[in-house]
């Protein structure tokens, strides 16, 4: 992540897209279109949404220390079945009818949507990840039919948090991660009987007084985890710190536990800015976005103590 004291306050090229390979492992890496906060699952549909609502179950429990492994199988499902005739494989040999069985798995379920919309829904019950995913499945053909079985998802956990591999959590780290969700609802009832603007304001101050931008990290070497998720925010430590990742996560996180007056929904952003890649947030307020950029409001930096307003246009796309 870049340094905050570089980053331009304005919007530009947005840059969400995460290119995949079938059965690889992936960089794992927030996007999604436009969606209300908390509620990008919600658009998905078909097996999308099926293997969606496993993966968010588990992932919570997970988060909540009733988990350890982070390799999750989805349950066999009928919509992962084709009769032969439908995969225009009747008559085919077993490698062809694999293959394209295969191809027609890949048009049902697109990991990589899914993913997207678990990044956007769970900032917090995410704390634990690296930057990779992968998956693997059975193919099985019984006469006429052919299946998809065992599909199993698996993300790698940060070494912040790894337990015997890469797949695996720590429940002790895991446990003394839940500190930091308390103190993050702690802030949340601290002003609760403010005004939206107020809240917004107050999340924003809250974020910059409880940690300052960690330069040491962003010239490489260091392993995905905890300086871009938002646990070093809330953790109550005065020198653990975040990238800009984490302040917008942080950002987020306050605003999906809140509950506002008017129709105000936070979402994330990511893109370049100036130098190098940047996160931030856009905070949507009765139909009108404005930029909610929290790793530039902090100290010493280009945007401390300004406010700006926003217009967004086109097609950017935010989680």
């Amino acid at each position: 992540r870049m340094m905050k004291k570089h980053v331009m306050a304005a919007l530009l090229a947005l840059a969400l897209a995460i290119g995949m390979l079938q059965g690889a492992a992936l960089a794992a890496k927030p996007g999604g279109d436009r969606v209300q906060a908390g509620q990008a699952g919600s658009r998905l549909t078909g097996v999308d949404r099926e293997v969606y609502r496993v993966l968010r179950e588990e992932v919570a429990k997970i988060a909540g220390g009733n988990r350890s492994s982070t390799a999750i199988r989805i349950p066999d499902l009928d919509a992962l079945c084709w009769s032969l005739k439908e995969l225009d494989a009747a008559g085919d040999g077993r490698s062809d009818v694999l293959a394209k069985l295969e191809k027609r798995f890949g048009q049902s379920l697109h990991i990589r949507r899914v993913y997207d919309c678990l990044a956007a829904d769970l900032p917090f019950d995410l704390f634990w990840k690296g930057n990779q995913y992968s998956w693997d499945f059975a193919q099985t053909r019984q006469g006429d039919r052919a299946f998809i079985r065992d599909l199993t998802i698996r993300f790698q956990v940060s070494q912040d948090y790894r337990g015997s591999n890469e797949h695996r959590v720590d429940p002790a780290k895991i446990a003394a991660a839940g500190q930091a969700a308390d103190n993050a609802r702690a802030i949340v009832a601290k002003h609760a009987d403010k005004s939206d603007y107020g809240k917004l304001t107050a999340y924003r101050e809250e974020i910059c007084r409880l940690v300052s931008y960690n330069t040491a990290v962003t010239g490489g070497g260091t392993d995905y985890g905890d300086p871009w998720q938002l646990v070093y925010v809330f953790d109550g430590d005065p020198n653990t710190n975040v990238v800009c990742e984490g302040y917008s996560k942080a950002f987020k996180y306050l605003c999906d536990l809140s509950r506002f007056d008017g129709d105000v929904v936070c979402r994330i952003a990511t893109g370049t800015m100036g130098a190098g890649p940047h996160m931030w947030n856009v905070v949507q307020i009765d139909g009108k976005n404005y930029l909610a950029d929290v790793t530039n409001c902090d100290s010493d930096t280009l945007g401390e103590g300004e406010k700006r307003t926003i217009t967004v246009t086109g097609d950017e796309r935010f989680s």
